[in-house]
């Protein structure tokens, strides 16, 4: 029997559809929201789950990577502005491919008569909620199933190409001053900072953003000083040539949707190109000593870029976390993400962790990798033996990531696990959400209402457990240098973050891989038991405060 389906990237769409049509149809949802919102509404949907499995994780990467070798970097001349441009590439590739994937397993199982849409097709800044594209996709994908658009709402709109200057506003730069540069004052960036300090270097924190004028003078006071920039527009409009994509998936060309992508954010890139010739006039007039940042795309990578070219030092110290890879698959997807975190433009690179160590020693990086031990990672040391937490890195529609992420249906399902188990067992499972999916906090907890969530810091969080369940996050070295064991639990059979015990009646082990419910439970069970974990097979001895301090006095 053939089915009508609708389509929505976010409960709102999804919403507009099901008001506008009478037809009975089934729900496609794209997010975690979406499909919450099919659960609370008991509507009948397609789970992902049932029709995705780890083959095409594994040919999608595969496609990615030939896709982003293909692509033509003429005109981008910054390792920096180049990742940019790569990731919002792969991340609507990722969104395209997903689409055709799903579609075409719904359409093999029952045949699909009619595929609803909203028509909308909105763009507001690279990174905007409001950003819909999924009937863009549907339309020039789609091509023997009928198609109702519901609506012509369409804000074809593209990134500002406007040629803009940045110039430094209030700030006078003393070149008889040292300063160190740093890309932002998050993390324990602000050790560090103060450190610097205390060897009466002054602090540098570029920003294109407006900063409250209380922060400014308190950080003053402290000689942290928030170079701000100004934006004075030239009147005209820069041209940015991007040489044409051309690829298909399974015989369906993506060269239109990646071109329409490409277009969207040549603006963006003309800003970030502009912004760079601001901070090429800040290096020009301040004395930098020694540049520390945290990312290494985007603007921020660009201060990596041009310490390289001033001859300055420079450290790169990821919240990230990286870690050495197993098969051709898991090559590729943790080298994507390591892409933000990790350059080789820069002069030094800390490494926090023995496992971060094994992603430097399997990839052959060529710049100075210090073993800091932990720098910016959490460090709760409290006893608990009541919680268990779960937190995983999530993506969605817009930034799916591939393999190494668990997907939001694959989240859900897992809540659903934990949600049975903790009424059979009597287990404490206290869930933080990742930050990007708070908007559903509460959807979560009424749907699941046998499981603890919070909102709070992980530092706070990892406080009340005693161990903690992963698939990949940064939350595992988190967990580890708070003493907290870590299980990483892969249902999918796809993706082991890192070196770690199969066995799960093996004691005092700080990293487990388990793969189904029993061995769950058993491994709970045995990390209770587990007097003497050996945390140090993963991690460095020594306190984040005097780890920082010994990282400064060996790079200054």
């Amino acid at each position: 029997m053939s089915k009508k389906i609708c389509i929505a990237q976010t409960a709102e769409e999804l919403d507009f559809i099901l008001k506008k049509i009478s037809d009975p149809v089934i729900c496609l949802p794209l997010n975690l929201e979406t499909q919450l919102y099919c659960i609370k509404n008991k509507l009948a949907f397609y789970n992902p789950i049932d029709f995705i499995d780890n083959t095409f994780y594994e040919n999608a990467l595969i496609d990615s990577e030939n896709l982003i070798n293909k692509l033509n970097f003429k005109n981008l001349n910054f390792e920096s502005h180049v990742k940019e441009y790569k990731a919002f590439i792969r991340f609507r590739y990722y969104s395209t491919v997903f689409l055709i994937e799903v579609i075409d397993k719904i359409n093999a199982k029952e045949k699909i008569e009619e595929i609803f849409i909203s028509g909308w097709n909105t763009y507001f800044a690279q990174y905007s909620e409001k950003n819909y594209f999924v009937s863009f996709i549907i339309l020039n994908i789609i091509k023997n199933i009928k198609i109702s658009k519901l609506t012509n709402h369409k804000m074809d709109q593209v990134s500002s190409k406007q040629d803009n200057k940045y110039l430094i506003t209030s700030f006078k730069i003393d070149k008889k001053k040292s300063y160190v540069l740093i890309n932002n004052v998050g993390y324990n960036f602000l050790r560090i900072a103060f450190l610097l300090i205390k060897k009466n270097y002054h602090i540098l924190v570029p920003t294109f953003d407006k900063i409250n004028f209380l922060k400014k003078i308190v950080f003053k006071m402290l000689k942290i000083f928030f170079i701000e920039f100004q934006t004075y527009p030239t009147g005209k409009n820069k041209v940015l040539k991007l040489p044409e994509i051309e690829h298909t998936y399974k015989k369906n060309n993506l060269s239109q949707i990646l071109n329409f992508r490409k277009e969207q954010e040549i603006g963006n890139l003309i800003k970030l190109i502009n912004q760079s010739n601001g901070i090429d006039d800040l290096f020009d007039k301040a004395n930098i000593k020694f540049v520390f940042t945290n990312v290494t795309r985007g603007i921020h990578g660009y201060y990596i870029d041009k310490s390289k070219e001033k001859k300055i030092p420079s450290v790169c110290i990821p919240h990230g976390t990286l870690s050495g890879h197993f098969n051709k698959y898991d090559k590729i997807y943790k080298n994507i993400i390591a892409e933000p975190i990790y350059i080789n433009q820069c002069k030094f690179f800390a490494v926090q962790s023995k496992i971060a160590k094994n992603f430097i020693k399997s990839n052959n990086f060529g710049n100075e990798a210090i073993d800091t031990g932990n720098l910016i990672f959490s460090e709760s040391k409290s006893e608990s033996k009541n919680k268990i937490l779960f937190a995983v890195t999530l993506k969605d529609f817009a930034n799916f990531q591939y393999f190494g992420v668990e997907m939001y249906y694959e989240f859900l399902d897992n809540l659903k696990l934990f949600n049975n188990i903790a009424k059979k067992y009597n287990l404490n499972f206290l869930i933080k959400p990742h930050p990007s999916v708070n908007h559903c906090f509460q959807d979560l907890k009424n749907t699941f209402k046998n499981l603890e969530f919070s909102k709070k810091k992980i530092d706070k969080v990892l406080k009340e457990v005693f161990v903690t369940i992963s698939y990949s996050s940064t939350v595992i070295e988190d967990s580890l240098y708070s003493k907290k064991p870590v299980i990483l639990f892969d249902r999918w059979k796809r993706y082991k973050h890192c070196n770690s015990e199969e066995d799960v009646m093996k004691k005092n082990s700080a990293i487990y891989y388990v793969d189904n419910e029993n061995k769950l439970i058993d491994c709970i069970d045995t990390i209770r038991n587990s007097t003497d974990i050996k945390f140090n097979n993963y991690i460095f001895e020594g306190s984040s405060k005097k780890n920082i301090n010994n990282l400064i006095n060996k790079l200054l």
